[in-house]
């Protein structure tokens, strides 16, 4: 089927209607243990689990919701944002999935404008951290992650946080 994709977990994924029951945790902890930021572009593999990972750990509220920033990528793939402004179709879904991922994974929030800006400032804030050592090979090989941790780790914080 054109419209799907297979996960990890061997559902299959409709790319254009998103069904709840098929988001599956531990499809995006795996496929974002899988890829990469900067789309690729460092000197080790640094993944987005290890990305949402650190969001979440860091001070502030809604960390279910820094942990899961990202999870629509586990589907849809990551796309650079330079380029993902440019395409208006990938935007509002992606927007639509990430409403699925947020309703289904994360505790109820009244502020929705608040709770996004303070996602937005941790993820920036992992911009300039990241950015500290993904091109430097001997802090990068210190501080990238395996895949396998990657995973584990997203999968341990998930846990942690329901």
């Amino acid at each position: 089927m054109a419209n799907t994709i297979k996960t990890f977990s061997g559902i299959n994924f409709n790319l254009d209607e998103f069904n709840p029951d098929e988001v599956v945790i531990e499809d995006i902890a795996h496929a974002l243990s899988l890829s990469t930021r900067y789309g690729g572009h460092c000197r080790r593999l640094y993944s987005i689990a290890q990305h949402s990972v650190w969001c979440s750990i860091q001070e502030g509220r809604y960390p279910m919701h820094r942990l899961m920033h990202d999870a629509a990528e586990a589907y849809m793939g990551d796309i650079v944002t330079p380029l993902k402004v440019q395409l208006p179709n990938y935007r509002e879904k992606e927007y639509k999935l990430m409403d699925i991922i947020y309703k289904k994974f994360c505790p109820v929030v009244f502020n929705e404008m608040l709770m996004n800006s303070e996602v937005k400032m941790v993820d920036r804030m992992a911009l300039t951290y990241e950015q500290s050592f993904l091109w430097d090979d001997v802090k990068c090989s210190q501080l990238c992650w395996s895949t396998e941790k990657s995973e584990y780790e997203f999968l341990k914080m998930f846990e942690n946080l329901i």
